[in-house]
């Protein structure tokens, strides 16, 4: 089962959302607790549980919805965002904010079934050999990968929270075992990254940022740039 809270100040958007959620539920045939809340502020002070999904109105009086997200991050480093907002030009912030999803009212109810689809669906789990360790393998949810890399014809992934672990995989190996993973791409040979975690993106040099702050630059292949610059315009617009 899945936990969602909903925060928005609009009693009406509340009700819209609501009627989405019950839709979806029972199309689906599956279940969630749904928390309802018109204020930021008491959502965050009142609900303790846990937190697969949050749905959250930007303008809100007090704390805000993008605030709201990034607190509700610190306390549930997995739960996917979705912003919903009268306002495009939030979109920067909320693309800061790493979102899941961003929606303009009134929600586009193919659109919101289809995000909800995938974070139902349980995330996809890889079993990872290790180099140097005296655990042979872990596990670790593909999108907490920011990026993998060539090192001594091994590989080297760098996760969400900036750790660096060895592993035993080459990077052919990694590119099948993503294949089907629409967030990954390869700007150089050597590596494969996370679209999601991009900060900064030029033909010179592309910058990642893990959910702890760490930065990660990674120098594109003139050949491959092109081609990776198309496939993130194309995720990015998953987000609209």
């Amino acid at each position: 089962m899945k936990y969602i809270v909903v925060c928005d100040d609009n009693s009406n958007d509340r009700i819209e959302i609501k009627s989405l959620i019950d839709v979806y539920l029972s199309e689906r045939k599956t279940r969630a607790l749904v928390k309802y809340y018109d204020c930021a502020e008491h959502m965050l002070a009142e609900y303790t549980g846990q937190i697969d999904i949050a749905i959250l109105d930007v303008e809100m009086d007090h704390l805000n919805g993008i605030d709201a997200g990034y607190e509700i991050l610190k306390r549930h480093p997995d739960a996917a965002l979705i912003i919903v907002t009268a306002y495009a030009t939030y979109l920067d912030d909320a693309m800061d904010l790493r979102v899941f999803r961003f929606f303009e009212k009134p929600v586009d109810k193919d659109r919101f079934f289809r995000a909800m689809d995938i974070r139902f669906r349980e995330r996809a789990s890889l079993e990872i050999p290790l180099r140097n360790n005296a655990i042979s393998k872990t596990k670790i949810n593909e999108n907490d990968i920011v990026c993998v890399y060539s090192s001594q014809r091994k590989t080297n992934i760098i996760t969400d929270k900036g750790q660096e672990l060895k592993t035993d995989l080459n990077i052919k190996e990694w590119l099948i075992m993503l294949d089907k993973n629409n967030s990954f791409a390869s700007p150089h040979y050597s590596y494969i990254v996370n679209l999601n975690y991009i900060l900064e993106l030029t033909s010179e040099r592309i910058v990642l940022r893990c959910r702890n702050g760490t930065e990660i630059p990674v120098y594109p292949s003139k050949r491959k740039y092109g081609e990776f610059k198309k496939k993130y315009f194309k995720k990015m617009e998953e987000y609209r």
